[in-house]
Protein backbone atom coordinates (compact mmCIF):
# COMPACT_ATOMS: atom_id res chain seq x y z
CA UNK A 1 0.00 0.00 0.00
CA UNK A 2 0.94 3.67 -0.24
CA UNK A 3 3.21 5.35 2.32
CA UNK A 4 0.22 7.45 3.37
CA UNK A 5 -2.72 5.28 4.45
CA UNK A 6 -5.74 6.58 2.54
CA UNK A 7 -8.72 6.37 4.88
CA UNK A 8 -11.21 7.53 2.25
CA UNK A 9 -10.65 4.26 0.39
CA UNK A 10 -12.45 2.44 3.21
CA UNK A 11 -14.89 5.05 4.55
CA UNK A 12 -15.98 7.97 2.36
CA UNK A 13 -18.17 9.24 5.21
CA UNK A 14 -15.20 9.80 7.55
CA UNK A 15 -15.05 13.51 8.40
CA UNK A 16 -12.60 13.72 11.33
CA UNK A 17 -9.38 11.74 11.80
CA UNK A 18 -6.10 11.78 13.71
CA UNK A 19 -2.63 11.32 12.23
CA UNK A 20 1.03 12.24 12.60
CA UNK A 21 3.16 14.47 10.35
CA UNK A 22 5.76 12.28 8.62
CA UNK A 23 7.20 14.89 6.26
CA UNK A 24 6.88 18.50 5.17
CA UNK A 25 8.07 20.17 1.96
CA UNK A 26 8.26 23.83 0.99
CA UNK A 27 6.20 24.45 -2.15
CA UNK A 28 7.19 26.75 -5.08
CA UNK A 29 4.71 29.41 -3.84
CA UNK A 30 6.29 29.40 -0.35
CA UNK A 31 3.44 27.36 1.09
CA UNK A 32 4.03 24.06 2.84
CA UNK A 33 3.22 20.54 1.73
CA UNK A 34 2.53 18.24 4.65
CA UNK A 35 2.54 14.42 4.44
CA UNK A 36 0.59 12.55 7.13
CA UNK A 37 0.75 8.98 8.37
CA UNK A 38 -2.87 8.57 7.26
CA UNK A 39 -5.45 10.86 5.70
CA UNK A 40 -9.13 11.16 4.82
CA UNK A 41 -8.40 14.03 2.38
CA UNK A 42 -8.99 13.01 -1.22
CA UNK A 43 -6.30 14.33 -3.64
CA UNK A 44 -7.13 15.57 -7.12
CA UNK A 45 -7.27 12.52 -9.39
CA UNK A 46 -9.55 10.52 -11.67
CA UNK A 47 -11.52 13.58 -12.76
CA UNK A 48 -12.51 14.37 -9.14
CA UNK A 49 -11.22 17.55 -7.42
CA UNK A 50 -9.44 17.47 -4.07
CA UNK A 51 -11.07 17.83 -0.68
CA UNK A 52 -10.84 20.93 1.48
CA UNK A 53 -10.94 21.30 5.24
CA UNK A 54 -8.48 21.90 8.10
CA UNK A 55 -5.48 20.26 9.76
CA UNK A 56 -5.02 21.42 13.36
CA UNK A 57 -7.29 24.32 12.50
CA UNK A 58 -5.16 25.44 9.51
CA UNK A 59 -6.87 25.69 6.13
CA UNK A 60 -6.02 22.96 3.62
CA UNK A 61 -5.53 24.78 0.31
CA UNK A 62 -4.75 21.87 -1.99
CA UNK A 63 -4.27 18.09 -1.87
CA UNK A 64 -2.29 16.19 -4.49
CA UNK A 65 -0.37 12.95 -5.01
CA UNK A 66 3.43 13.03 -5.16
CA UNK A 67 4.75 9.55 -5.85
CA UNK A 68 3.26 7.41 -3.09
CA UNK A 69 2.52 10.36 -0.81
CA UNK A 70 -0.63 12.45 -0.38
CA UNK A 71 0.54 16.04 0.07
CA UNK A 72 -1.64 18.56 1.96
CA UNK A 73 -0.82 22.19 1.14
CA UNK A 74 -0.91 24.61 4.09
CA UNK A 75 0.15 28.22 4.55
CA UNK A 76 2.30 27.38 7.61
CA UNK A 77 4.65 24.43 8.30
CA UNK A 78 4.01 21.57 10.71
CA UNK A 79 7.05 19.91 12.24
CA UNK A 80 7.70 16.25 11.59
CA UNK A 81 6.20 14.12 14.34
CA UNK A 82 3.45 16.59 15.19
CA UNK A 83 0.13 14.89 16.06
CA UNK A 84 -2.73 16.43 14.08
CA UNK A 85 -6.48 16.36 13.74
CA UNK A 86 -7.88 16.58 10.22
CA UNK A 87 -11.40 17.78 9.45
CA UNK A 88 -13.00 17.35 6.03
CA UNK A 89 -15.22 20.02 4.48
CA UNK A 90 -18.23 17.72 4.43
CA UNK A 91 -20.40 19.89 2.16
CA UNK A 92 -17.76 19.76 -0.56
CA UNK A 93 -16.99 16.05 0.02
CA UNK A 94 -20.66 14.98 -0.13
CA UNK A 95 -21.19 17.05 -3.30
CA UNK A 96 -18.25 15.26 -4.93
CA UNK A 97 -19.60 11.89 -3.77
CA UNK A 98 -22.95 12.65 -5.40
CA UNK A 99 -21.38 13.77 -8.68
CA UNK A 100 -18.90 10.87 -8.92
CA UNK A 101 -21.42 8.17 -8.07
CA UNK A 102 -23.87 9.84 -10.45
CA UNK A 103 -21.25 9.56 -13.20
CA UNK A 104 -20.85 5.82 -12.55
CA UNK A 105 -24.62 5.36 -12.76
CA UNK A 106 -25.00 7.46 -15.90
CA UNK A 107 -22.06 5.80 -17.65
CA UNK A 108 -23.43 2.32 -16.85
CA UNK A 109 -26.89 3.35 -18.06
CA UNK A 110 -25.55 4.38 -21.47
CA UNK A 111 -23.39 1.29 -21.75
CA UNK A 112 -26.19 -1.11 -20.83
CA UNK A 113 -28.79 0.64 -22.98
CA UNK A 114 -26.78 1.51 -26.11
CA UNK A 115 -23.33 -0.06 -25.59
CA UNK A 116 -21.69 3.39 -25.57
CA UNK A 117 -18.41 3.55 -23.69
CA UNK A 118 -17.36 6.41 -21.40
CA UNK A 119 -14.02 7.85 -22.56
CA UNK A 120 -13.77 10.93 -20.35
CA UNK A 121 -15.07 12.48 -17.12
CA UNK A 122 -14.45 15.84 -15.47
CA UNK A 123 -16.04 17.28 -12.35
CA UNK A 124 -16.27 21.07 -12.30
CA UNK A 125 -17.43 23.47 -9.60
CA UNK A 126 -20.97 23.81 -10.99
CA UNK A 127 -21.46 20.85 -13.31
CA UNK A 128 -19.67 17.78 -14.61
CA UNK A 129 -19.01 16.46 -18.11
CA UNK A 130 -19.12 12.92 -19.46
CA UNK A 131 -17.63 12.00 -22.84
CA UNK A 132 -19.20 9.06 -24.71
CA UNK A 133 -17.80 7.28 -27.76
CA UNK A 134 -20.84 7.92 -29.95
CA UNK A 135 -20.81 10.55 -32.73
CA UNK A 136 -24.53 11.28 -32.33
CA UNK A 137 -27.37 10.92 -29.86
CA UNK A 138 -31.11 11.48 -30.23
CA UNK A 139 -33.29 13.18 -27.64
CA UNK A 140 -35.11 9.89 -27.15
CA UNK A 141 -31.87 7.98 -26.49
CA UNK A 142 -30.72 10.57 -23.97
CA UNK A 143 -34.06 10.45 -22.20
CA UNK A 144 -34.07 6.64 -22.05
CA UNK A 145 -30.62 6.44 -20.43
CA UNK A 146 -31.38 9.31 -18.07
CA UNK A 147 -34.59 7.60 -16.95
CA UNK A 148 -32.71 4.36 -16.23
CA UNK A 149 -30.04 6.24 -14.27
CA UNK A 150 -32.61 7.93 -12.06
CA UNK A 151 -34.48 4.67 -11.53
CA UNK A 152 -31.25 3.18 -10.15
CA UNK A 153 -31.06 6.13 -7.74
CA UNK A 154 -34.69 5.71 -6.64
CA UNK A 155 -34.13 1.98 -6.10
CA UNK A 156 -31.64 3.02 -3.40
CA UNK A 157 -29.14 0.26 -4.17
CA UNK A 158 -26.11 -0.42 -1.92
CA UNK A 159 -22.76 1.02 -3.09
CA UNK A 160 -19.64 -0.77 -1.84
CA UNK A 161 -15.89 -0.44 -2.44
CA UNK A 162 -13.24 -3.07 -1.87
CA UNK A 163 -9.74 -4.03 -2.93
CA UNK A 164 -9.69 -7.29 -4.88
CA UNK A 165 -7.20 -9.90 -5.94
CA UNK A 166 -6.07 -9.11 -9.53
CA UNK A 167 -6.78 -12.74 -10.40
CA UNK A 168 -10.51 -12.09 -9.83
CA UNK A 169 -10.73 -9.19 -12.30
CA UNK A 170 -11.84 -11.30 -15.34
CA UNK A 171 -14.84 -12.58 -13.37
CA UNK A 172 -16.15 -9.17 -12.29
CA UNK A 173 -17.57 -7.85 -15.63
CA UNK A 174 -15.96 -4.44 -15.23
CA UNK A 175 -16.96 -1.58 -17.52
CA UNK A 176 -13.28 -0.70 -17.92
CA UNK A 177 -10.12 -2.66 -17.32
CA UNK A 178 -8.15 -1.31 -14.31
CA UNK A 179 -5.32 1.11 -15.08
CA UNK A 180 -3.14 -0.44 -12.36
CA UNK A 181 -1.95 -3.98 -11.75
CA UNK A 182 -2.09 -3.95 -7.94
CA UNK A 183 -4.13 -2.36 -5.14
CA UNK A 184 -7.17 -2.58 -7.42
CA UNK A 185 -10.25 -1.02 -5.84
CA UNK A 186 -13.67 -1.91 -7.25
CA UNK A 187 -16.75 0.24 -6.66
CA UNK A 188 -19.92 -1.86 -6.96
CA UNK A 189 -23.51 -0.72 -7.35
CA UNK A 190 -25.37 -3.84 -6.36
CA UNK A 191 -26.76 -5.70 -9.36
CA UNK A 192 -26.02 -2.83 -11.75
CA UNK A 193 -22.35 -1.86 -12.14
CA UNK A 194 -18.77 -2.80 -11.26
CA UNK A 195 -15.99 -0.35 -11.99
CA UNK A 196 -12.39 0.16 -10.91
CA UNK A 197 -12.24 3.51 -9.13
CA UNK A 198 -10.31 5.27 -6.36
CA UNK A 199 -12.87 8.03 -5.79
CA UNK A 200 -15.32 8.74 -2.97
CA UNK A 201 -18.91 7.48 -3.20
CA UNK A 202 -21.99 7.35 -0.94
CA UNK A 203 -23.12 4.09 0.63
CA UNK A 204 -26.40 3.95 -1.32
CA UNK A 205 -27.50 5.24 -4.72
CA UNK A 206 -30.43 7.10 -3.12
CA UNK A 207 -27.95 9.60 -1.67
CA UNK A 208 -27.18 10.80 -5.20
CA UNK A 209 -30.67 12.36 -5.20
CA UNK A 210 -31.20 12.65 -8.93
CA UNK A 211 -29.30 13.06 -12.21
CA UNK A 212 -30.16 15.64 -14.84
CA UNK A 213 -28.34 16.03 -18.17
CA UNK A 214 -28.28 19.73 -19.07
CA UNK A 215 -26.69 19.55 -22.51
CA UNK A 216 -25.41 17.13 -25.15
CA UNK A 217 -22.95 18.38 -27.77
CA UNK A 218 -20.76 16.81 -30.43
CA UNK A 219 -17.07 16.71 -29.52
CA UNK A 220 -14.75 15.48 -32.31
CA UNK A 221 -15.86 11.86 -32.87
CA UNK A 222 -17.87 11.59 -29.66
CA UNK A 223 -20.59 13.27 -27.60
CA UNK A 224 -20.08 15.33 -24.44
CA UNK A 225 -22.82 15.47 -21.82
CA UNK A 226 -23.02 18.20 -19.20
CA UNK A 227 -24.87 16.97 -16.11
CA UNK A 228 -25.61 17.70 -12.46
CA UNK A 229 -26.52 15.45 -9.53
CA UNK A 230 -28.08 15.86 -6.10
CA UNK A 231 -27.72 19.30 -4.56
CA UNK A 232 -26.40 20.73 -7.83
CA UNK A 233 -29.54 19.50 -9.62
CA UNK A 234 -31.71 21.23 -7.02
CA UNK A 235 -29.77 24.49 -7.33
CA UNK A 236 -29.93 24.30 -11.11
CA UNK A 237 -33.70 23.81 -10.95
CA UNK A 238 -34.08 26.76 -8.58
CA UNK A 239 -32.04 29.04 -10.87
CA UNK A 240 -33.94 27.98 -13.97
CA UNK A 241 -37.27 28.35 -12.16
CA UNK A 242 -36.40 31.92 -11.13
CA UNK A 243 -35.58 32.77 -14.76
CA UNK A 244 -38.76 31.12 -16.04
CA UNK A 245 -40.83 32.93 -13.42
CA UNK A 246 -39.36 36.27 -14.54
CA UNK A 247 -40.06 35.46 -18.20
CA UNK A 248 -43.63 34.34 -17.53
CA UNK A 249 -44.28 37.55 -15.60
CA UNK A 250 -42.89 39.66 -18.45
CA UNK A 251 -44.89 37.75 -21.07
CA UNK A 252 -48.03 37.38 -18.92
CA UNK A 253 -48.07 33.72 -19.88
CA UNK A 254 -47.70 30.35 -18.18
CA UNK A 255 -44.34 28.60 -18.59
CA UNK A 256 -45.92 26.10 -21.00
CA UNK A 257 -47.02 28.99 -23.24
CA UNK A 258 -43.55 30.63 -23.36
CA UNK A 259 -42.59 29.17 -26.80
CA UNK A 260 -45.81 30.40 -28.42
CA UNK A 261 -45.53 33.80 -26.73
CA UNK A 262 -41.92 34.21 -27.88
CA UNK A 263 -42.87 33.24 -31.44
CA UNK A 264 -45.54 35.95 -31.46
CA UNK A 265 -43.08 38.47 -30.03
CA UNK A 266 -40.43 37.60 -32.61
CA UNK A 267 -42.93 38.00 -35.43
CA UNK A 268 -44.07 41.33 -34.02
CA UNK A 269 -40.46 42.54 -33.80
CA UNK A 270 -39.81 41.39 -37.36
CA UNK A 271 -42.86 43.27 -38.62
CA UNK A 272 -41.76 46.37 -36.70
CA UNK A 273 -38.24 46.14 -38.14
CA UNK A 274 -39.59 45.87 -41.65
CA UNK A 275 -41.86 48.89 -41.14
CA UNK A 276 -38.99 50.92 -39.63
CA UNK A 277 -36.69 49.95 -42.49
CA UNK A 278 -39.27 51.12 -45.02
CA UNK A 279 -39.55 54.45 -43.19
CA UNK A 280 -35.75 54.72 -43.05
CA UNK A 281 -35.52 54.20 -46.79
CA UNK A 282 -38.06 56.98 -47.30
CA UNK A 283 -36.16 59.26 -44.90
CA UNK A 284 -32.81 58.70 -46.55
CA UNK A 285 -34.30 59.13 -49.99
CA UNK A 286 -35.63 62.52 -48.87
CA UNK A 287 -32.23 63.45 -47.40
CA UNK A 288 -30.54 62.30 -50.58
CA UNK A 289 -32.83 64.45 -52.72
CA UNK A 290 -32.10 67.41 -50.47
CA UNK A 291 -28.30 66.87 -50.57
CA UNK A 292 -28.18 66.41 -54.35
CA UNK A 293 -30.48 69.38 -54.93
CA UNK A 294 -28.43 71.71 -52.72
CA UNK A 295 -25.14 70.78 -54.42
CA UNK A 296 -26.41 70.17 -57.95
CA UNK A 297 -24.12 72.74 -59.56
CA UNK A 298 -21.05 71.62 -57.57
CA UNK A 299 -21.74 68.00 -58.47
CA UNK A 300 -21.98 68.85 -62.13
CA UNK A 301 -18.78 70.89 -61.95
CA UNK A 302 -16.60 68.73 -59.62
CA UNK A 303 -18.01 65.21 -60.11
CA UNK A 304 -18.31 64.34 -56.41
CA UNK A 305 -20.58 64.78 -53.40
CA UNK A 306 -19.60 64.71 -49.68
CA UNK A 307 -22.53 64.31 -47.26
CA UNK A 308 -22.51 64.94 -43.50
CA UNK A 309 -25.06 62.48 -42.06
CA UNK A 310 -26.29 64.03 -38.81
CA UNK A 311 -27.81 61.96 -35.96
CA UNK A 312 -26.44 58.68 -37.27
CA UNK A 313 -26.91 55.82 -34.79
CA UNK A 314 -25.16 53.01 -36.65
CA UNK A 315 -22.75 52.62 -39.60
CA UNK A 316 -25.43 50.54 -41.35
CA UNK A 317 -27.48 53.74 -41.68
CA UNK A 318 -24.62 55.22 -43.73
CA UNK A 319 -24.96 52.38 -46.23
CA UNK A 320 -28.65 53.16 -46.63
CA UNK A 321 -27.82 56.85 -47.17
CA UNK A 322 -25.14 55.92 -49.71
CA UNK A 323 -27.62 53.80 -51.66
CA UNK A 324 -30.20 56.59 -51.54
CA UNK A 325 -27.72 59.19 -52.86
CA UNK A 326 -26.64 56.87 -55.69
CA UNK A 327 -30.28 56.30 -56.65
CA UNK A 328 -30.90 60.03 -56.68
CA UNK A 329 -27.79 60.71 -58.79
CA UNK A 330 -28.88 58.04 -61.26
CA UNK A 331 -32.33 59.63 -61.43
CA UNK A 332 -30.73 62.96 -62.37
CA UNK A 333 -28.23 61.31 -64.77
CA UNK A 334 -25.34 62.59 -62.66
CA UNK A 335 -22.14 60.58 -62.58
CA UNK A 336 -20.28 61.38 -59.34
CA UNK A 337 -18.20 59.94 -56.51
CA UNK A 338 -20.02 59.91 -53.16
CA UNK A 339 -18.64 60.05 -49.59
CA UNK A 340 -20.81 59.78 -46.46
CA UNK A 341 -19.33 61.08 -43.18
CA UNK A 342 -20.95 60.52 -39.77
CA UNK A 343 -20.08 60.44 -36.10
CA UNK A 344 -21.28 57.27 -34.37
CA UNK A 345 -20.52 57.35 -30.65
CA UNK A 346 -16.88 58.35 -30.16
CA UNK A 347 -15.73 57.49 -33.69
CA UNK A 348 -15.95 59.13 -37.10
CA UNK A 349 -17.01 56.74 -39.88
CA UNK A 350 -16.53 57.38 -43.60
CA UNK A 351 -17.89 55.39 -46.55
CA UNK A 352 -17.08 56.14 -50.17
CA UNK A 353 -18.36 54.92 -53.54
CA UNK A 354 -17.23 55.85 -57.02
CA UNK A 355 -18.45 55.00 -60.53
CA UNK A 356 -14.90 55.51 -61.74
CA UNK A 357 -14.25 59.24 -61.53
CA UNK A 358 -11.90 58.84 -58.54
CA UNK A 359 -10.03 56.12 -56.71
CA UNK A 360 -11.93 56.37 -53.42
CA UNK A 361 -9.47 54.22 -51.47
CA UNK A 362 -6.48 56.39 -52.42
CA UNK A 363 -8.49 59.45 -51.40
CA UNK A 364 -9.70 58.07 -48.07
CA UNK A 365 -6.67 56.15 -46.77
CA UNK A 366 -4.27 59.09 -46.12
CA UNK A 367 -7.03 61.10 -44.47
CA UNK A 368 -7.87 58.26 -42.08
CA UNK A 369 -4.19 57.65 -41.31
CA UNK A 370 -3.67 61.31 -40.49
CA UNK A 371 -6.53 61.12 -37.98
CA UNK A 372 -5.21 57.88 -36.43
CA UNK A 373 -7.77 55.60 -38.05
CA UNK A 374 -7.88 52.59 -40.36
CA UNK A 375 -9.84 51.57 -43.41
CA UNK A 376 -10.04 49.25 -46.35
CA UNK A 377 -11.62 48.73 -49.73
CA UNK A 378 -10.66 49.27 -53.35
CA UNK A 379 -10.83 51.87 -56.08
CA UNK A 380 -14.63 51.69 -56.36
CA UNK A 381 -15.70 51.37 -52.72
CA UNK A 382 -13.92 52.08 -49.41
CA UNK A 383 -14.70 52.65 -45.78
CA UNK A 384 -12.97 53.31 -42.47
CA UNK A 385 -13.17 54.87 -39.03
CA UNK A 386 -11.07 56.89 -36.59
CA UNK A 387 -11.45 58.34 -33.08
CA UNK A 388 -13.58 61.48 -32.92
CA UNK A 389 -11.58 64.33 -31.38
CA UNK A 390 -11.86 68.09 -31.20
CA UNK A 391 -9.25 68.37 -33.95
CA UNK A 392 -10.65 65.59 -36.13
CA UNK A 393 -14.41 66.03 -36.24
CA UNK A 394 -16.97 65.53 -39.01
CA UNK A 395 -16.36 68.97 -40.53
CA UNK A 396 -12.61 68.29 -40.74
CA UNK A 397 -13.28 65.15 -42.79
CA UNK A 398 -15.74 66.96 -45.05
CA UNK A 399 -13.17 69.70 -45.73
CA UNK A 400 -10.27 67.28 -46.28
CA UNK A 401 -12.29 65.01 -48.57
CA UNK A 402 -13.50 68.02 -50.58
CA UNK A 403 -9.94 69.33 -50.96
CA UNK A 404 -8.56 65.91 -51.90
CA UNK A 405 -11.31 65.24 -54.48
CA UNK A 406 -10.87 68.68 -56.05
CA UNK A 407 -7.12 67.99 -56.36
CA UNK A 408 -7.97 64.81 -58.34
CA UNK A 409 -9.51 66.87 -61.15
Amino acid sequence: MDVTSRLYYFDSDLQVFEATVVDQRRQPDDRWGVVLSQTAFYPTSGGQPHDLGTINGMEVIDVFVDGEDVVHVLREPLAKGTPVEGRIDWTRRFDHMQQHCGQHILSAAFEQTFDWDTVGFHMGDEWSTLDLDTPSMTTEQLSEAEQLANQIIWDDLPVTAQFVDPALIPSLSLRHAPKVNENIRIVTIQGFDNNACGGTHPKRTGQVGMIKVLKAEKMRSGTRLTFVCGGRALRDYEERNHVIQYVTNQLSASFRDIPEALTRMQQSLLDTKRAMHAKQVELYQYKAQEAVSEQEQAISRDGFLVVNLDNCGDPSEMKEMLKAVKRQLEATSANASVFIVAQVGDRIHVQGDSPGLADVQSVLRPILEEAGGKGGGNAKIAQGAAPATEAYGVNWYVDRLTTALQAKD
